[in-house]
């Protein structure tokens, strides 16, 4: 999850102009994204695993399926980063990705 927070970090300063935009290191951010998205993000989360460092609910074994939709669908998000040629492309991308993250969040995890 650091991974993907760092990440999302570098493609956030990119898209609001804060760094300069850079089509590898988008790229570079998108694929640490999807390495850590679909079934890899599921995989970190056995079943009854609410122990620190884990910030998962049990909501999130009682919807499964909800959780898997949501890894599954940042897994595909992370193209439309890949596309953006530009920081207004790379901004568009990032809110959508941003607002999977976002979702599962609310849903998922503790605080």
């Amino acid at each position: 999850m650091k991974a993907m927070r760092d990440a999302m970090k570098s493609l956030a300063a990119m898209a609001n102009g804060k760094a300069a935009f850079d089509r590898a290191a988008v790229g570079v951010a998108a694929n640490a994204i999807r390495e850590k998205s679909g079934a890899a993000m599921m995989q970190l989360f056995p079943e009854g695993s609410t122990q620190h460092p884990s910030e998962a609910l049990p909501k999130i074994w009682t919807d499964w399926p909800g959780f898997e939709f949501g890894a599954k669908t940042l897994e595909m998000r992370t193209g439309q980063l890949t596309a953006a040629e530009e920081p207004a492309a790379l901004k568009k991308a990032l809110g959508e990705v941003a607002g999977v993250c976002k979702d599962c969040h609310n849903r998922f995890r503790s605080r």
